[in-house]
């Protein structure tokens, strides 16, 4: 399994590339991963969407900054990964008419939230969580 430190530059790789796109790009990441019709895009809608990405780049910041003392803060990064995966792409993805490529954000942070648990498990067993 990977370091927690790459899982923690990983992911913050993984948060930016979403996050730029649901900044700069909002109608194309609808169109790409929502069926058409599927969604209403509004003022509301893109006001949303772009503080959704741009709070991906602070939390993608917070993972690219702390990589190196990873496994003291990979309680709260575990929990805040599965509550946003639940809440954003795993909610999506079983509740409104998606593209085959939604598989992308959907089994990408299914994977990541794996390896988050894997890394919360293994620095408990080592006693390097504070």
């Amino acid at each position: 399994m990977i370091s927690s430190e790459n899982l923690f530059k990983g992911s913050a790789l993984f948060l930016a590339f979403f996050g730029l796109q649901f900044i700069f790009t909002p109608d194309l990441i609808m169109s790409e991963f929502f069926a058409e019709g599927a969604y209403p895009l509004n003022a509301t809608h893109y006001w949303i969407m772009r503080g959704c990405g741009g709070s991906f780049l602070n939390t993608a910041t917070f993972y690219w900054n702390t990589a190196d003392v990873a496994d003291k803060h990979m309680l709260p990064a575990t929990v805040g990964w599965i509550s946003t995966s639940i809440l954003l792409p795993w909610w999506a993805h079983f509740n409104m008419d998606i593209t085959p490529k939604h598989y992308i954000p959907f089994l990408g942070t299914v994977a990541f939230a794996v390896a988050h648990i894997y890394a919360l498990v293994s620095a408990k067993g080592k006693g390097k969580m504070n």
